[in-house]
């Protein structure tokens, strides 16, 4: 019996193969650019995310649970839409407006808030968009962070430079904000920022850095019970 070469090696070429092709075509034709899925997701179909791959939670695979003891507690926000809580909830929010990242109201003089400018006009590269902060203490002015340039009250200071209980310094291209009872900032100039609070203020924060409170799972919950940016 005479065996016909075949044209094709088997390996190079199978039904299954055919068929994880033709799906995975399927799928990306379903798929609309504006439906990106993020943290490594896979868009399965219209409005769908295929999360499994980092064990990533949310419609559009947005967030992420990292709970690394390296995290050491601190909250932090990059190239204008990325975020991460204290308790390391890890979350894309695509906001182009104003946003308090942490917020103390309390009755005595140490409430405050620190609140993140998105830049509304942003198209380019959201790493390079730039951002600005401003910082609001009880009884006091604002202290405004743009670029490496420190406002406060509207007035350009010179660093370093000490309001209150606040201490501002630039140190390795960072501007650095110290609250001597509440937190330290640090500031790249440009989209990203690192916040770290004291003991004193665990459980006691609101905003999109979270409540601090060592519990993932109830971080941006309103006061109605339900995530404010999630389905």
């Amino acid at each position: 019996m005479v065996f016909k070469e075949l044209e094709t090696p088997l390996f190079l070429s199978s039904p299954v193969q055919n068929y994880t092709r033709e799906r995975r075509k399927l799928h990306k034709e379903k798929c609309l650019p504006s439906e990106t899925c993020f943290n490594g997701g896979e868009c399965v179909q219209r409005k769908r995310c295929d999360c499994s791959r980092y064990n990533a939670t949310g419609s559009r695979c947005q967030t992420v649970h990292n709970t690394g003891s390296e995290r050491d507690s601190i909250c932090r926000t990059w190239g204008q839409y990325h975020f991460e809580t204290f308790d390391g909830l890890y979350y894309y929010f695509p906001g182009k407006s104003t946003y308090d990242l942490v917020r103390q109201n309390g009755l005595d003089e140490q409430s405050f808030s620190i609140q993140v400018h998105n830049d509304p006009e942003c198209t380019d590269s959201v790493y390079t968009c730039g951002r600005a902060v401003s910082l609001f203490f009880a009884g006091d002015g604002e202290i405004k962070l743009q670029g490496n340039n420190v406002t406060y009250k509207g007035h350009s200071v010179e660093l370093p430079h000490i309001v209150e209980h606040v201490h501002i310094q630039r140190i390795a291209g960072y501007t650095i904000v110290r609250h001597q009872f509440a937190f330290t900032l640090a500031w790249d100039g440009i989209s990203t920022l690192y916040i770290k609070m004291t003991p004193d203020y665990l459980g006691k924060t609101k905003g999109l850095c979270g409540n601090n409170n060592a519990v993932i799972q109830d971080d941006l919950m309103t006061s109605f019970g339900k995530h404010f940016l999630f389905s």
